[in-house]
């Protein structure tokens, strides 16, 4: 999948980029490399560098140091690597130097290969309430992600990446729990929201946001049940569907 390639060298960039933000000479280094049937694609900074416990964490869904970030990002380079047979490792740089070394290594595409099985994330050990959500988000790989998490807490998820789709399928179908991202085009998270309330005022509405201030407004809106700032941990996803009054469906 050429564009979900693309997204994840796109998601490494952007983190080396983070990382270098008050260096009097920034630098990103990519590099290349072919290995019989493998590519390896190495993404080298001189920024602040990663501890050994950080980067433990920097894969795992949700974890995040920055103060807008979703914590997807990594998350998804990681299951991308993965579907595609491949692999992905964050390592100190060869020379000793100060910064962080990313590696992706993938199998060579091949017209006709199948798709290699994308692997499912270990069992949670909890069962909760089975509910049908609608989740609605306009970044596809960020959808997917969520929609992941959802299914791994026993979840059963119909994914949208347009408000106006979305919508047109909740009348169809009456999710009794919608979750949606607030910044979509051509309408955001808080106009579906009052439509979903219009249609089945019942319905549990949950707007989820990396910006913070976007919380009071969920406040005044009338319209939401549930706020769910980024980034948010399994832990915070698994509370907020605990918390949701069972209902049919």
């Amino acid at each position: 999948d050429p564009r979900a390639l693309q997204q994840v060298l796109l998601n490494v960039l952007t983190n080396a980029s983070d990382a270098l933000e008050g260096r009097e000479a920034p630098r990103i280094r990519i590099t290349v490399l072919a290995a019989g049937s493998m590519v390896s694609i190495q993404v080298q900074d001189n920024g602040i560098g990663i501890d050994e416990h950080r980067q433990k964490e920097l894969f795992r869904p949700f974890y995040t140091t920055k103060e807008h970030g979703t914590g997807l990002g990594l998350a998804i380079v990681k299951r991308v690597a993965a579907a595609h047979g491949g692999t992905t490792s964050c390592l100190p740089r060869k020379d000793g130097a100060r910064g962080t070394r990313f590696e992706l290594t993938i199998p060579f595409l091949r017209e006709g290969r199948p798709e290699a099985p994308r692997p499912p994330l270990p069992p949670d050990g909890e069962t909760l309430h089975s509910r049908k959500i609608l989740l609605v988000d306009d970044d596809e790989l960020v959808l997917e992600a969520m929609a992941n998490i959802l299914q791994h807490l026993g979840q059963r998820v119909d994914l949208y990446s347009n408000g106006l789709e979305a919508l047109a399928a909740f009348r169809d179908k009456r999710h009794p729990v919608v979750i949606s991202d607030i910044g979509m085009t051509p309408i955001n998270g808080f106009e579906v929201a009052r439509r979903v309330k219009e249609i089945a005022p019942e319905t549990t509405v949950i707007l989820i946001s990396g910006w913070s201030l976007e919380k009071d407004e969920v406040r005044r809106s009338g319209t939401v049940d549930h706020f769910l700032p980024k980034p948010f941990r399994l832990n915070d996803v698994r509370e907020m569907l605990r918390n949701i009054p069972q209902r049919k469906g």
